[in-house]
């Protein structure tokens, strides 16, 4: 893959003095804080990324473009030019076979996720699960960013600062104007496992249930499961099986016994 030299990520331009803010903007819950990055070690870098999106760093490659457009099919507008960056081109033909990932490429885990969308949004009766499916027009895009720049997480450019692939991929999001909604979604799919992974470990429910309550207060719990439940679909196990769920519905589980979710 070749990059361009870029020492630094160009700064966020900053608002000219005596521009007051906007009133109306609530302020972040606490997972936008330090004091919730503590509580998860495996996530620390989450979250607290303040960068804007650089020119791109590797460099545009046209049959590598038609390889992703065949494989993934994108849809619309955002779709195409999602699956048209350089970066993202770079970076979704990267992936060995890993635990939990036995499909290998990011490009072939996005194209499971789509199927698992398609076969739960035509059917939903068919799957025996406790919450709905949201809408495919939302599930696509998220499906599409969500662990595209994993090879930047691993194989980090010198341009690029230390971070996990979801705040390179919310980052890459926002820069291409996504939904709010939608690109905490992509910033946050990974903290449920970090959650319930750490409850497990420490039998700390009250952390737990704290952890919880702050993610839920980020995202619409709604579309986060549904993802988080393809995700899991798609990613598959050694003999080629859709990914075991049970971990998901056990989450949605405590989720309902603590009370943290209304209707």
């Amino acid at each position: 893959m070749k990059i361009n030299k870029r020492k630094t990520f160009p700064s966020a331009p900053r608002k000219p003095k005596g521009l007051a803010r906007k009133s109306a903007e609530p302020k972040p819950p606490d997972i936008f804080q330090k004091k919730f990055r503590a509580l998860l070690p495996a996530a620390k870098d989450a979250l607290g990324l303040n960068m804007t999106w650089p020119t791109p760093l590797a460099v545009a490659n046209v049959a590598l473009q038609t390889q992703v457009f065949s494989r993934l099919r994108p849809e619309t507008d955002l779709e195409k030019r999602i699956c048209a960056h350089p970066d993202f081109l770079a970076c979704v033909v990267w992936g060995p076979k890993r635990p939990g990932h036995h499909e290998g490429t990011v490009m072939e885990h996005i194209a499971l996720l789509f199927n698992e969308i398609e076969q739960w949004t035509n059917n939903p009766a068919a799957r025996a699960l406790p919450f709905r499916p949201a809408p495919r027009r939302v599930l696509r895009p998220i499906g599409l960013i969500h662990d595209a720049f994993k090879r930047y997480q691993y194989e980090k450019p010198k341009a690029l600062p230390q971070a996990s692939h979801f705040q390179f991929a919310a980052s890459f999001a926002r820069h291409l104007g996504v939904s709010e909604n939608i690109c905490r979604v992509i910033e946050l799919h990974d903290f449920s496992f970090y959650i319930m992974r750490d409850f497990k470990k420490t039998g700390d429910e009250a952390t737990a249930k704290e952890r919880t309550r702050q993610l839920l207060a980020c995202v619409d719990p709604k579309i986060y499961f549904a993802f988080i439940y393809v995700d899991r679909r798609a990613g598959l196990e050694p003999d080629g099986s859709p990914g075991n769920t049970d971990g998901i519905i056990a989450f949605w589980n405590q989720v309902q016994a603590w009370g943290l979710l209304n209707g």
